[in-house]
C-alpha cells in the first residue's frame, strides 16, 4: 500500500519533534509519582476550586455596606445581627452571625484600616473570621514610615485570605459575597500535590 504524501509528511514531522518532546514527557512523568500516593486527588482539586467563591444571604436587623479590595483596602461599614444561609467551607449551611464592619482608605494621608468582627455565631464556628488591618505611612504619606499591622483573631484565618475581594450589602436583608483570589494559588499548587492552604485533609 502506497503512503500518501501528507501522511508521510506527518510521520517525518513526528520523528523530528519526538526528541524535543522527550524532556517534557520526562518532567510530567517525574511529577506523577508525587501525586500517586495522594488519596482523593480529584476530590481535593474540586474542593480547592469551590473555595474560590464563598457567599451567603442574611435576614435580620441592622445596616452594612462595605467593599474590600483585599483585606488591606476597604470602604464602608455597619453592624447587623442576622440569620444566614449560604455556601461555607465546601458545604451549604445555616447559621446566625453578628457582624461589626468598618473600613476607610485615605491615600493622601498614607493611612488605611479595615476591621471585620464576627461574634454571636451559632451553627458554625467561623465564617470568614475576624480580622483587623492597619496600614500607616504608605504612598509617601505622613504616617510612621510605611508600617502595616495585620491581626487575625486565632480563628483559622490564613495569609491566602488576605487577597480576598468582598462585597457586603445589608439592610434587614442582604448578602455577603467573597471572591477568594488567594485560593487560586492553593488550586494551582494542588495540581502538583502542594497544599499551601492546608485544607487537603
Amino acid at each position: 500500500m502506497i503512503e500518501s504524501p501528507s501522511r508521510a509528511r506527518l510521520r517525518m514531522e513526528f520523528r523530528l519533534a519526538a526528541p524535543r518532546l522527550l524532556p517534557i514527557v520526562m518532567l510530567a512523568g517525574g511529577l506523577l509519582p508525587a501525586c500517586a500516593g495522594t488519596d482523593n486527588w480529584l476530590e481535593h482539586r474540586a474542593g480547592d476550586a469551590s473555595d474560590l467563591v464563598r457567599g451567603h444571604v442574611m435576614s435580620g436587623t441592622g445596616f452594612d455596606v462595605k467593599v474590600e479590595a483585599t483585606r488591606f483596602v476597604g470602604y464602608g461599614g455597619g453592624a447587623y445581627s442576622a440569620d444566614a444561609w449560604g455556601f461555607l467551607d465546601r458545604r451549604f449551611l445555616t447559621w446566625h452571625e453578628s457582624i461589626v464592619d468598618c473600613a476607610l482608605c485615605l491615600p493622601t494621608l498614607g493611612f488605611a484600616f479595615n476591621v471585620h468582627k464576627e461574634s454571636g455565631l451559632s451553627g458554625t464556628e467561623r465564617v470568614s473570621g475576624s480580622y483587623a488591618v492597619v496600614l500607616d505611612g504608605f504612598q509617601g504619606g505622613h504616617g510612621s514610615g510605611g508600617q502595616a499591622h495585620v491581626r487575625t483573631e486565632g480563628d483559622g484565618s490564613h495569609p491566602l485570605d488576605w487577597l480576598t475581594v468582598r462585597l457586603t450589602a445589608f439592610c434587614f436583608v442582604g448578602f455577603d459575597l467573597e471572591l477568594r483570589v488567594g485560593e487560586l494559588i492553593d488550586l494551582a499548587a494542588g495540581l502538583v500535590c502542594i497544599d499551601p492552604g492546608g485544607d487537603d485533609r
